[in-house]
């Protein structure tokens, strides 16, 4: 394991977690969706923050399911979603640290960082998919265009995260790169078909291009 505070999680209270924290995120779902208290700006925007920050946790609670022994270290597909894991709960961890006390968010980074450290001394550094691509930016609140509107991408209005709703959307092309925008992208040995000198048709990869990930995601799901 990663971590010894994992296992500990593992050893005693894995499901108690779990329950506890699905509970938690279903009870933000309900109240997002009923708005039982009527026009509350800053208590539904505190929801929405504490219901990321209790997903981020669920995300951290699939990974310890994931990743119970060190056989995981020898499966490709556990390895890829453990990665893809690892990067939804990192970035829903940062999206909220800044609105949480100090500290409240420790344990979690803290875990991330571990992991990290074993995907790069099991696997090192790597190759991403990035893609470009042109849409007209619509305001997920208003539904106006966001270059012109008052809102602003990724800041919390009445408990609704803004985002941008792509209209027109026109791919332009795709690139490998180092850094990409979207880490979920990565380009894993196991999926390169390197042919031989010679062979015709070349060598291939297989790689996701691009994601729809948000912070909010959890949201669109049915209550579970």
């Amino acid at each position: 394991m990663w971590d010894e505070n994992v296992r500990e999680i593992n050893r005693t209270n894995y499901e108690l977690c779990k329950f506890k924290t699905i509970e938690a995120i279903n009870n933000v779902k309900h109240i997002l969706k009923t708005r039982p208290w009527g026009k509350y700006n800053d208590f539904y925007n505190n929801v929405l923050i504490f219901g990321i920050m209790f997903k981020s946790l669920d995300d951290l609670l699939d990974i310890i399911g994931l990743t119970n022994d060190n056989t995981w270290l020898r499966d490709n597909k556990t390895i890829e979603e453990v990665w893809r894991k690892m990067i939804d709960c990192k970035e829903r961890s940062l999206f909220v640290k800044d609105y949480l006390p100090e500290g409240f968010l420790e344990f979690i980074m803290t875990n991330i960082k571990n992991l990290e450290g074993v995907f790069n001394r099991n696997w090192g550094d790597s190759m991403y998919m990035s893609v470009e691509f042109i849409y007209d930016p619509i305001c997920n609140i208003c539904f106006d265009d966001l270059r012109t509107c008052e809102h602003e991408k990724n800041v919390i209005y009445n408990g609704k995260l803004c985002k941008i709703i792509r209209k027109n959307f026109t791919f332009k092309m795709s690139n490998v790169v180092d850094e990409p925008h979207d880490f979920r992208c990565r380009i894993w040995s196991w999926n390169i078909n390197l042919k031989n000198p010679g062979e015709a048709g070349g060598s291939t990869f297989e790689s996701a291009i691009f994601t729809f990930f948000s912070v909010d995601d959890f949201l669109d799901d049915d209550e579970q």
